[in-house]
């Protein structure tokens, strides 16, 4: 049971590093800049989050992985 809770987990990691992945390739065109000018215009701002999205789904995914690779390899309680 715990296994599969983990494989449903790591699927739903995954679903979302890919939905945020699309995200950060669609705001490609976004304006570079100096960071002062930016701030004000509010411009980068969707890019850094999609970006910290596939950043924390890759982390989180990692992390299931090792729950599930213990759940396989440990023995049950």
């Amino acid at each position: 049971m715990i296994l599969l809770v983990d494989i449903a987990s790591l699927a739903l990691a995954a679903s979302a590093g890919y939905v945020a992945f699309v995200l950060w390739k669609k705001t490609k065109d976004e304006k570079v800049g100096e960071a002062r000018a930016l701030v004000h215009a509010g411009e980068g701002r969707t890019r850094f989050m999609a970006m910290c999205g596939v950043l924390t789904s890759t982390l989180f995914g990692f992390a299931i992985a090792v729950d599930a690779l213990g759940s396989i390899v440990g023995p049950p309680c």
